[in-house]
């Protein structure tokens, strides 16, 4: 306290105001005073400090006498007072303390003590209070007044290793600070350490049952401090989810073995850590023993200071062990004397409190009042009325417990509260969709069959069309393999009509299906094939090779679109229950694990997705998204469903999303646009990973933004959310027939703003992961609430009050990285299979996995090559870094945060790895922007992921390439091509025209055709009235320099571009001219456009420009409108 007294006068000023009742006469009263101040010497305290200096150098010094500084007035002049009193604080070379005396009337009084906390605690004030009232009256007998420095001298004389180790074993389960959460997601200003109006308010707590609680308490042998301790360790752990819980307590100190203690008027008070260990079968009346007993084994180790006892445990000093401190008054009371004509009454005891949340609490006159003192910038006042009316609900549970009542049954939550989170908030029911997951693509079929299914950039497929193509795949597939419900149908397929009639075809014969990724390793292909005991496989020729051959195989290389209905097939109608898809996860134990989705579940979710996202007969769909991705399946079936387009794209993103007004994708992919070039997207679904508030605040005011929340496991997803800027994102609101249950660790419901676990319901539980019953178990759970099953879902969230869920991270090591879903220990567990790898361990770092291993002479670069065998290309490390051993907890684990951050930066200085050609270069500068690295530590021999570079960089290299005019394709990259290689392949796609058949090329006068000479004869004043401009769109991304190329070759091919009429007498037949050569300059043109409202005036230009006499008779432009859309 001497410190923070020597930084801040203010801090730890107690400011007591007394009402004396009676007819008081003041001289008395403050010759009373005098005495007493001369009676104990700790009220004539000084500090002396030397300038400049730590306050552990201050000598505290006690003077002989001290004349105390006294106000008096009248009650006007009190409020003033009162205020610039705390704000005046204390100055350590005192004195440190001061009184008050304001005049109410001739029989009340105001008294106002203000005093240092260096000189007096709660008990001391009483003590004063009563020497007062002695010295007032002339009492003949006064109590012998205990010496503080005894207090001080036990203090210094204690064996410090006894209090460390009883203190160490206490509190050693202890490893994290344990705090009241605040229900906001910024952190708190950590400056503001004293009270001040500004940041704390009070809110009191009034119990009438105190005759019951000390009935209670006296029955079982404890004090109502430590009933009280109890209400606070069943709060905290129901609102922090921890078995062990810690928080503050303020002990009077009046327990130590010296003289006269209870007599002594000094600062005795000591705070200390309470410790609780609540498990899921503590009883109420086993943690009240608990904590009875750690109150009096703790009694010997009072004198401790909290920091020496912060030591003692695993918690880092800079964070404060607990923000939850629990005052229980039980002062001595100010005995009413008869004979003496006043009488003291408080109204109030102000101080400073370093803590979040302060309870005072203490009995008097039958009631048992509790002061919630809190800060207001951390916990919002209605949070602190929920806090303190579960406090009420909890001392009522322990008083009404019986001996078997566990605590895990303390009704923490009103019925009222119960309703809101179990019902309002967790469900949203509708009607149920019977049926199965193409019955809406079948009624499009039936009602609108000419409408487009599928686009891609060359052709379009009807939904009778594609019908066609599945029926007849769904044919062969029942001829060549043994169909029927839960068998499982491979598709090794990337975004393709092929794919999407495949996935149909399997539905139609009755089977479910599994999309594997071409790319994948070929031992993770022969996993899913083993483990899916798939009957057959779908795909092109060329990613079948390596596959099992004693597997039916139907090649899709020659899927056609044919208009007949294929003979003697009769589709099968699935089941409700039925499998419909596999989709294959990250999974701990080192093998991907397959989740089966049944057909009611994705019947609902397509009918959810329609209404929550807006999806329509207008929607167009592009398929941004890996087919693996659960989403995908989503994004194609719920617009097929409700009659809308899918765009098939490859994953040349950058032009696709220039051509459609609504695109699904991850917040990742999104990030690396700019909506400014991008003012076509209107609506735009975030999922598979959390969306940062950049982002949001970024492109909100330019489209309407979804959030798309749930995992694979639930049907693809249960709640969503339209996201505002300036405001934090959160997942939203359950979606149709969906639950979500955000609950601690006893399954107890959580109430609004404190953490838990989502447990995920509704019709879209999935019905669990294939071939792994315990684990089945283990993450699928009957529903405490209802009928059917819950989710686990690891994710951790909190109620916001309007009934929204905000996702604040994960229970265990799964992380999503680009939108994969990636548990870190398969891909740990998949490094330590490498032959001579001891330890291993993945994190994710800015944005990218970085693995480490051991020992440190591993080679890295065969570890990388082995993982790549077996794992997708996104859950292969970016780098590889090789320790001696990797870092240990105490308690035997690795220690993710004491691994060495990874740089990027080349192994060799050898000259052979400089930039060779003006390509490479040119390529290095730009990669090196995109990465934010030195163009230096990039070699050609290295490849794009070798030097840092992911999906998402490599999506901004080939923006970035384009609009310095290279044409680099996503395809090159993601092959892994070395530096050198890709600048080849520029230049190639720069020089390789396809060329034409050409025609001799004609040149010299011609006769116009009869049409022409009608049309040139007759003199027409305004010729452009008949010009016809023709606006297209391309997909295609070429250079300035490759426009110019195709449209040279366009004018040479075709001779009437070349061709103009001279101007002739009248009366003259027109003749015409072809000319041999037109120069590329007079008729083309490459144009930049800010945005399309430049359209109408650049074509205007260009008509202009035609001229039938002297010619060009044709114009062309090529119009940039953003990088990507021509």
């Amino acid at each position: 306290m001497a410190s923070a007294l020597v930084h801040d006068s203010a801090a730890y000023t107690v400011q007591a105001v007394i009402t004396v009742h009676g007819a008081l006469d003041t001289t008395q009263f403050q010759q009373a005073w005098n005495s007493v101040v001369d009676r104990h010497p700790i009220l004539r305290t000084r500090f002396l400090v030397q300038p400049h200096c730590q306050a552990a150098t201050a000598l505290q010094v006690v003077t002989r006498s001290l004349v105390p500084e006294w106000t008096l007035g009248t009650a006007q002049a009190e409020q003033a007072y009162l205020a610039a009193d705390v704000a005046r604080g204390f100055e350590a070379a005192g004195p440190l303390l001061r009184f008050a005396l304001f005049s109410t009337n001739a029989s009340e009084h105001h008294f106002i003590l203000t005093m240092h906390h260096a000189l007096v605690d709660g008990w001391s004030l009483s003590l004063l209070l009563a020497d007062v009232l002695a010295h007032y009256t002339s009492a003949a007998v006064l109590p012998v007044p205990g010496c503080y420095q005894d207090v001080v001298q036990y203090s210094m004389t204690q064996d410090p290793s006894a209090a460390q180790t009883f203190w160490r074993t206490e509190l050693q389960a202890i490893t994290a600070p344990c705090h009241l959460p605040s229900p906001h997601s910024t952190a708190p200003d950590m400056a503001i350490k004293r009270f001040t109006s500004e940041y704390f308010d009070s809110i009191t707590l009034t119990l009438d049952n105190l005759e019951a609680i000390s009935q209670f308490a006296q029955q079982h042998s404890i004090t109502l401090s430590t009933l009280l301790r109890a209400v606070l360790a069943i709060l905290l752990q129901y609102y922090t989810g921890n078995d062990h819980v810690l928080f503050g307590v303020t002990l009077s100190g009046r327990n130590l073995p010296v003289s006269h203690i209870e007599h002594v008027v000094g600062p005795c008070i000591s705070t200390m850590p309470c410790h609780a260990h609540l498990t899921q079968d503590t009883t109420v009346w086993a943690l009240l023993d608990q904590l009875q007993q750690a109150s009096v084994q703790a009694m010997p180790y009072e004198h401790c200071s909290l920091a020496d006892i912060h030591k003692c445990t695993a918690v880092d000093p800079g964070q404060a062990l607990f923000n939850t401190l629990l005052v229980y008054e039980n002062y001595p009371q100010v005995a009413p004397d008869a004979a003496c004509p006043i009488a003291f009454q408080y109204e109030s005891a102000e101080q400073n409190t370093e803590y979040p949340l302060t309870i005072l609490a203490g009995a008097n006159a039958g009631q048992l009042g509790m002061d919630f003192t809190y800060r207001t910038d951390i916990f919002p006042r209605v949070y602190m009325q929920q806090v303190i009316t579960h406090c009420e609900r909890i001392v009522n549970s322990i008083v009404a417990s019986t001996s078997d009542t566990l605590v895990s049954q303390v009704d923490v939550l009103s019925p009222a509260d119960r309703h809101l989170l179990l019902t309002t908030f967790a469900t949203n029911p509708h009607e149920h969709p019977v049926g199965y997951a193409h019955q809406y693509f079948l009624h499009q079929v039936r009602h609108r069959p000419g409408a487009t299914a599928l686009r891609t950039t060359a052709h379009k497929y009807t939904y009778h069309q594609l019908s066609i193509m599945a029926h007849t795949l769904a044919a062969q597939l029942c001829q060549a393999a043994p169909t029927a419900s839960d068998r499982v149908v491979a598709i090794v397929a990337d975004n393709s009509v092929a794919l999407v009639a495949g996935q149909l075809a399997v539905w139609l014969a009755g089977c479910a299906f599994v999309v594997v990724d071409p790319q994948y390793p070929l031992e993770r292909k022969r996993f899913i094939l083993s483990d899916a005991q798939c009957i057959a496989v779908l795909g092109h020729t060329a990613d079948l090779r390596g596959l099992p051959t004693t597997l039916p195989t139907i090649a899709l290389d020659t899927l056609n679109a044919s208009t007949d209905q294929p003979a003697a097939f009769a589709p099968v109608t699935p089941a409700p229950s039925s499998l419909a898809w596999l989709i294959y996860t990250s999974g701990s134990t080192g093998q991907p694990k397959g989740v089966m989705t049944e057909h009611r579940a994705a019947a609902n979710h397509f009918c959810g997705a329609h209404t929550a996202l807006g999806i329509d007969k207008d929607t167009i769909t592009p398929t941004v998204l890996t087919p693996t991705f659960d989403v995908s399946v989503s994004q194609i079936w719920t617009t097929l469903s409700f009659g809308g387009t899918v765009l098939i794209t490859d994953r040349d993103f950058v032009h696709v999303f220039g051509q459609v007004d609504r695109v699904c994708c991850t917040p990742s992919l999104l990030s690396t646009l700019e909506p400014a070039k991008y003012r076509n997207l209107a609506h735009i679904t975030l999922t598979g990973e959390p969306v940062p508030q950049t982002l949001v605040d970024q492109w909100a005011p330019h489209a309407k933004l979804i959030n798309w929340y749930g995992p694979t496991e639930v049907a693809i997803g249960t709640h969503y959310a339209e996201l505002s800027a300036g405001k934090k994102p959160a997942i939203g609101k359950p979606y149709p027939n969906a639950s979500g249950y955000i609950l601690n660790a006893q399954l107890q419901s959580v109430p609004i703003g404190v953490v838990g676990e989502l447990y995920l319901g509704g019709d879209g539980v999935a019905r669990g992961y294939l071939n792994q019953p315990e684990l089945t178990t283990e993450k699928f759970i009957a529903n405490p609430f209802g009928p059917g099953r819950l989710f686990k879902s690891g994710d951790l969230a909190r109620w916001l009050p309007d009934g929204s869920v905000e996702c604040l991270g994960r229970r265990d090591n799964q992380v999503k990285v680009r939108g994969y879903r990636i548990e870190l220990d398969e891909v740990a567990n998949t490094l330590a299979k490498y032959d001579g790898v001891k330890q291993a361990c993945v994190v994710v770092q800015d944005g990218q996995l970085i693995g480490y291993v051991s020992p440190e002479d591993i080679d890295t670069p065969a570890v990388i090559a082995f993982a790549k065998t077996l794992l997708p290309h996104y859950m292969v490390p970016s780098a590889l870094v090789a320790l001696s051993v990797l870092p240990l907890t105490h308690v035997g684990k690795i220690d993710r945060t004491a691994l060495p951050k990874h740089t990027f930066a080349l192994q060799t200085t050898d000259a052979s790895t400089l930039p060779r050609t003006p390509m490479e270069d040119c390529l290095i500068d730009l990669l090196a922007q995109v990465l934010h690295i030195s163009p230096e530590v990039v070699s050609p021999r290295s490849t794009f992921f070798e030097v840092g570079g992911d999906s998402l960089s490599a999506i901004r290299l080939v923006t970035l390439c384009r609009r310095q005019g290279l044409n680099l394709a996503m395809v090159d990259i993601s092959r892994s091509n070395t530096i050198a290689r890709l600048a080849t392949l520029i230049e190639t796609n720069e020089t390789s025209m396809p060329t034409m058949d050409l025609c001799p090329t004609l040149s010299g006068p011609v006769q116009l055709t009869p049409i022409q000479r009608e049309f040139f004869g007759m003199n027409l004043q305004w010729p452009q009235a008949y010009q016809s401009p023709m606006l297209l769109e391309c997909a295609s991304v070429h250079t300035k320099a490759k426009w110019s190329r195709i449209i040279e070759q366009v004018i040479a091919y075709h001779d009437m571009l070349r061709f103009h009429i001279p101007a002739q007498a009248s009366g003259h037949p027109p003749n015409g001219v072809i000319e041999s050569t037109l120069a590329l300059n007079s008729a083309f043109q490459f144009v930049d456009a800010a945005s399309e409202s430049e359209l109408h005036t650049i074509v205007a230009e260009a008509c202009a420009r035609i001229d039938y006499h002297r010619g060009p008779i044709c114009q062309f432009r090529v119009i940039n409108l953003n990088q990507c859309q021509y």
